[in-house]
């Protein structure tokens, strides 16, 4: 009978980057889910667990032998591996020979190409325990890390200099020696605690002791235990963002919180300012005041040891940051001592890209192009005057010494920068949101100014490099341009913007010569547009084949997300299915057979009651087709209503007549309903038929 036991593995090494320990962890799940599988061995569920000196793994109810296993080999033919009186020949017995097998193990068995010979062996499960010897190398030469290292003379790789693994099956330690290391039932505690070797009989004991010898091993706990320490601590509230928390707690193995305060002075630099110096650049968690929002002359940090001489540890934790404050305090007043406008004049010393001139010639095109956009939308005459105003210098930034020292928050200094010398809060804030959105799930703009900001900077980026031939191509895109894509459709959509791609294509080509008139180019941007809206809508779980009908159409991104929901309603539907085919019927015709552009239906050319059943059902449907205010599902509605003389319109009447000017007439009225449901509707033949 089968017995199930627990198994634990640690890999015990330097300390490793603290941004690496989690995806390993994950990895090393997937790992050890492969050798399982790999090795035939049933468990039950799996845990990691991660320090920045050790990444371990339990796996709960592991079986203690291997499944069987059956192997079958086929052979040859059963006519060339039979005798005449249906017994096994010479043939069928060197078979059996070669695959290691017997005449007991083949058998006949039909198959697509007819009987074959088989060989079915039988092999049976060995002992987990032997298995599991493999377990660490398996796991170690599979785990990726973004930089690897060699040390001693040892020829395998890893984050940081492995010294030891642990594994234990069944509360027995399992003989795993691999790459010189040892292996055995130890691990080592923390550093500050000596790295005494501990003894490990089982899971609980492992936690246990590592707990009792400085190391919280569940790095899940851990975290809420800095997260709890630090909000305890702290006379506000610390800033802990997931990305800075997860950071911290892999950076050490039982946290010991503290308060350090720094000269109040420094609460005057703008708080982003604040948050980098303290969290970028230290690891400490900022602290606000709840009341007012105001940074508080604060941090808390958290340690890997306990404070034995906490005063001198504080201090230097203290001086460090004011070194950094101070940096940033000197930057900050030195720009002030030179106004935003002035600022603005040194982009024209400050190349943008070669052939698309300098920041200040960016700035005068984003200006126009925001100008444009405002009118187009409809704008209030104020939020496109501030959008203007803030062009000039949205740039202006990027020519501070804050903004040269901390790159991740251009805008946002121009933003204080402005404020500072007396600017208009509006004109401001724009400058700070025309970088919104920074990255796929990042906040919009949230005025008026904002928006018209940030999509034409953004149009002109993208458009600009098409213009030199600079386009995204397989997964290399090194200037970001599906980013900026991405956050141009997100703010038409949030903004309800009433452009297409094509408007957006075209005014913004106007500012770019090289594009201005090639209809080409202006089609290859288009096409990169509809193509990152499409993935945008799939990812946001609308059907890949809904979006692509979808592609052709000239609409508003209001109007395709409509559009789209109101043809995900009814897609299933046996009207929608009745539809569909006739669509597809006539687009099939129509790629074959072009009739003569300019030529109009002529009514006296029909010779059956179907042609003209469907040219009234027409003309009755393509006043809601055009109609701009008409609802996605009203037009589908419409569009329904050509199921039934569409089918008995392909029954009755043959498109191809032996008469030319009858074929011709038929050619054009079916290319006219094609083209009309086409670029008012969607390519509905796109839609995968169930």
């Amino acid at each position: 009978m089968t017995e199930k036991h627990d198994l634990l593995l640690e890999i015990g090494c330097e300390e490793i980057p603290a941004g690496y320990v989690a995806p390993a962890l994950k990895r090393m799940e997937e790992l050890f889910a492969e050798f399982c599988e790999k090795n035939r061995i049933s468990s039950g569920e799996t845990k990691t667990f991660g320090t920045p000196r050790r990444l371990a793994l339990t796996a709960e109810a592991v079986a203690d032998r291997q499944d069987d296993m059956v192997i079958e080999i086929k052979g040859p033919p059963s006519k060339a591996a039979l005798a005449p009186d249906g017994s096994f020949n010479e043939a069928a017995a060197k078979f059996a020979e070669s695959r290691g097998g017997s005449l007991k193990q083949l058998q006949i068995r039909p198959t697509d190409r007819g009987d074959y010979l088989f060989m079915v062996k039988k092999e049976k499960g060995g002992k987990t325990a032997a298995a599991l010897a493999e377990l660490p190398k398996f796991i170690f030469e599979r785990l990726a890390f973004p930089k690897s290292m060699r040390w001693d003379v040892r020829p395998a790789r890893f984050a940081r200099p492995a010294r030891w693994i642990l594994l234990l099956y069944a509360n027995k330690p399992v003989r795993a020696g691999f790459n010189g290391l040892p292996c055995g039932p130890f691990t080592y505690g923390n550093r500050w605690h000596g790295s005494k070797k501990i003894k490990v009989s089982s899971i609980p004991d492992y936690f246990e002791k590592l707990e009792a010898a400085g190391v919280v091993a569940d790095h899940r706990r851990r975290r809420e235990m800095i997260r709890k320490a630090a909000t305890g601590l702290a006379r506000g509230n610390p800033y802990m963002p997931d990305e800075l928390l997860d950071e911290v707690n892999f950076l050490v193995e039982y946290p010991y919180a503290a308060i350090g305060t720094f000269p109040v002075e420094f609460t005057e630099l703008p708080p982003e300012v604040l948050i980098i110096c303290i969290k970028k650049n230290q690891r400490y968690f900022p602290v606000s005041d709840p009341a007012t929002g105001r940074m508080l002359p604060e941090f808390v940090v958290a340690m890997n040891a306990p404070l034995t001489e906490s005063k001198k540890v504080i201090e230097g934790y203290e001086r460090v940051l004011n070194s950094r404050l101070k940096d940033a305090k000197f930057f900050y007043d030195e720009d002030l001592k030179t106004s935003m406008k002035d600022r603005a004049e040194s982009l024209k010393r400050i190349t943008f890209q070669d052939k698309l001139g300098s920041l200040w010639d960016k700035q005068e095109r984003v200006k126009a192009l925001a100008a444009d956009l405002g009118a187009g939308w409809g704008a209030a005459a104020e939020d496109v005057r501030t959008a203007v105003e803030a062009a000039s210098l949205m740039k202006a930034d990027l020519a501070s010494q804050m903004v040269f020292e901390y790159t991740e928050i251009q805008g946002t200094v121009g933003k204080y920068y402005i404020l500072a010398e007396g600017g208009r809060t509006e004109v401001a804030q724009a400058v700070e949101e025309h970088y919104m959105p920074r990255f796929a799930d990042d906040a919009l703009a949230a005025s008026a100014a904002g928006a018209l900001l940030a999509v034409a900077d953004k149009m002109d980026t993208v458009t600009g490099y098409f213009s030199v031939g600079l386009i995204p191509t397989g997964s290399a895109d090194p200037y970001q341009l599906r980013r900026a894509a991405l956050g141009v459709i997100r703010t038409l959509e949030a903004f309800n913007m009433p452009f297409t791609f094509e408007d957006l294509a075209r005014m913004s080509a106007e500012r770019h010569g090289e594009i201005a008139g090639d209809e080409n180019s202006r089609r290859k941007l288009v096409d990169f547009f509809e193509e990152r809206y499409r993935n945008y809508m799939v990812a946001s779980g609308y059907p890949h084949d809904v979006m692509e009908a979808l592609a052709a159409r000239k609409a508003p991104l209001a109007k395709k997300r409509e559009a789209a929901d109101a043809i995900v309603e009814v897609k299933d539907a046996e009207e929608f299915r009745d539809f569909r085919e006739v669509f597809t019927r006539i687009s099939n015709i129509m790629s074959k057979s072009k009739p003569s552009v300019g030529k109009g239906v002529n009514p006296d050319l029909f010779q059956a009651e179907e042609e003209r059943a469907l040219r009234e059902a027409w003309l009755k449907a393509k006043p809601a087709l055009e109609d701009p205010n008409a609802t996605e599902s009203g037009k589908l509605m419409a569009m329904f209503a050509l199921a039934a003389p569409g089918a008995a319109f392909f029954d009755k009447v043959l498109v191809m007549d032996k008469d030319e000017n009858v074929r011709e007439n038929r050619g054009v009225m079916l290319f006219e309903i094609l083209a009309g449901i086409t670029d008012n509707s969607a390519d509905y033949k796109l839609i995968v038929k169930k």
